[in-house]
């Protein structure tokens, strides 16, 4: 495959054009990107943050996938807030060929029985990927590998997946946070060059109004370089039904509910 570098200078053609490459080498000829995957990875590339409201499985990760084969030479730094989600990103970037690496208890427990530490390869620049949680964002292991000017040159892109927990996890209820580091995410802005470090905020279920509102000044989005893209994420195939349950709640079989069973079971065993 051959390396391609996208600078932020390039015309929006030639940047295009890159994109183009890149997916036909990574993915087919026949893959076609949607308007608005090009368009934030455009915005990506361009230098401007970016805000990203999807239906969940639509393909959000994708745009920043690109973004890390645009660029070879940054370090693209994912905060994820479940180890599940890190684990399935870790390996559609390996499919791709982006080395990434998930900083949690478990990943380094199992380095240092190989000798090995994982913070020490992220400041060699071994992974062009990094995902950790809000917790490790925060942890004094991350602060070190900050203070490092190596690193932080190489570091371009923070992504905030699920960004509507910021304030629902991090926003204090009776007084106490459930996960208090979400809100201190973007203070990661204030410890890298601003000028050239985009941030950019997936969510499927963020809600307008003031949730919105918490998370764009959580991670400083605003001003001419903040782009927010939404697309319509109801889904028109999920539906709410009630259903009268007959059976007592400690007996713990709910045979008003066999129907779904049978429907997953064998879908042609009940009657629409």
């Amino acid at each position: 495959m051959s390396i391609i570098s996208v600078p932020r200078v390039w015309s929006q053609q030639r940047k295009n054009e890159a994109i183009d490459l890149i997916t036909t080498e990574k993915y087919g000829p026949g893959f076609k990107l949607h308007d608005w995957q090009r368009e934030t990875v455009l915005h990506l590339l361009s230098g401007n943050d970016v805000l990203l409201q999807a239906p969940t499985g639509a393909g959000k990760s994708l745009p920043f996938q690109l973004y890390a084969l645009a660029r070879p030479n940054d370090t693209v730094v994912v905060v994820s807030p479940l180890k599940m989600l890190e684990q399935e990103l870790i390996r559609n970037m390996t499919d791709i060929g982006i080395s990434a690496v998930a900083l949690n208890a478990d990943t380094e427990s199992a380095a240092a029985r190989e000798g090995r530490s994982l913070w020490r390869e992220c400041a060699d620049g071994r992974y062009r990927m990094m995902l950790c949680s809000p917790e490790q964002l925060a942890s004094p292991k991350m602060s070190d590998l900050l203070e490092k000017a190596s690193f932080q040159r190489r570091v371009r892109l923070i992504v905030v997946d699920e960004v509507h927990l910021i304030p629902i996890w991090g926003g204090k209820v009776d007084g106490r946070a459930f996960r208090r580091a979400f809100v201190a995410i973007g203070s990661l802005r204030s410890r890298l060059d601003s000028s050239r470090t985009v941030f950019h905020g997936l969510s499927a279920t963020l809600m307008p109004g003031k949730a919105t509102s918490i998370v764009e000044s959580s991670l400083g989005l605003q001003g001419p370089n903040y782009q927010r893209i939404k697309l319509d994420c109801v889904r028109t195939n999920l539906h709410i039904v009630l259903c009268r349950i007959n059976s007592s709640y400690t007996s713990g079989f709910f045979d008003d509910l066999d129907w779904l069973l049978a429907e997953l079971l064998d879908p042609e065993a009940t009657d629409k």
